[in-house]
């Protein structure tokens, strides 16, 4: 398993040169010799699409820019060939050019290496363009999970819709605007004893309160954590995918 980390300034050492970094994993995971493994840590540099790798990995993390850095934290990640690779919010400092690139990269080595990429964000746009499934989490809970399509055009928990009707898109107008989700999220230190999302439900009912709702499947490999899939729940829930036409 390898992991991106969200802030690579904060996550390389800023003692250490960029390439001595990343060979130190190689060392401690595969034996390598420190010659051999700063080869090696110039060679996935390259890979990363770093110009002139070799004279990079001699440098220290003040010299790269956000987009290098975060290219730098992707080849210590991958230095070991991982199976699987966290990337917790790899595009969020990041301009919108610098992130595409960066997507673009990701999407290139899971396909180059065979390896499942674990992606941790709250932008809605990444997710739509890479993720194959879905898991929508809420005060620590997974609430939807399924395939891209089925959580984006099937949406089946009211906190998912509330997700896409407050992201900006070429249909907002502005004399709608956009439709925040109101309230503040549960004090985890405190969980409440039923749904987590019942304070700031427009759909919650009296039982949501006291009663963590059962994970209710609503198609093939789509799930939700909500008491409207209930059979006797009442219909009308607007924009709420139950498996039938709305």
């Amino acid at each position: 398993v390898g992991m991106i980390f969200q802030d690579p300034m904060s996550a390389l050492n800023p003692t250490m040169r960029v390439g001595d970094q990343i060979a130190e994993t190689l060392q401690v995971h595969r034996g390598l010799s420190k010659r051999q493994a700063f080869a090696r840590a110039v060679e996935v540099l390259a890979t990363t699409h770093i110009p002139e790798a070799d004279a990079r990995a001699k440098q220290y993390p003040f010299a790269f820019s956000g987009g290098m850095l975060q290219r730098a934290m992707i080849a210590m990640a991958i230095a070991c060939e991982p199976d699987v690779l966290i990337a917790d919010e790899p595009t969020t400092a990041l301009d919108v050019t610098i992130q595409a690139q960066i997507l673009d990269l990701l999407d290139e080595l899971q396909r180059k290496n065979g390896m499942a990429i674990v992606l941790i964000t709250h932008d809605l746009g990444v997710v739509a363009r890479m993720a194959d499934e879905v898991a929508v989490m809420y005060a620590g809970e997974i609430v939807e999970s399924g395939s891209v399509d089925a959580v984006f055009y099937r949406s089946a928990h009211p906190y998912t819709v509330g997700l896409k009707a407050a992201m900006p898109s070429y249909a907002t107008s502005n004399a709608t605007g956009l439709q925040p989700i109101e309230g503040t999220p549960p004090d985890l230190f405190d969980p409440p004893a039923g749904c987590g999302y019942f304070a700031r439900c427009p759909h919650a009912m009296r039982l949501c309160k006291p009663h963590t709702p059962h994970r209710f499947e609503v198609g093939p490999e789509h799930h939700a954590m909500c008491w409207l899939h209930h059979p006797d729940a009442p219909r009308g829930a607007a924009g709420l995918y139950r498996g039938e036409p709305l």
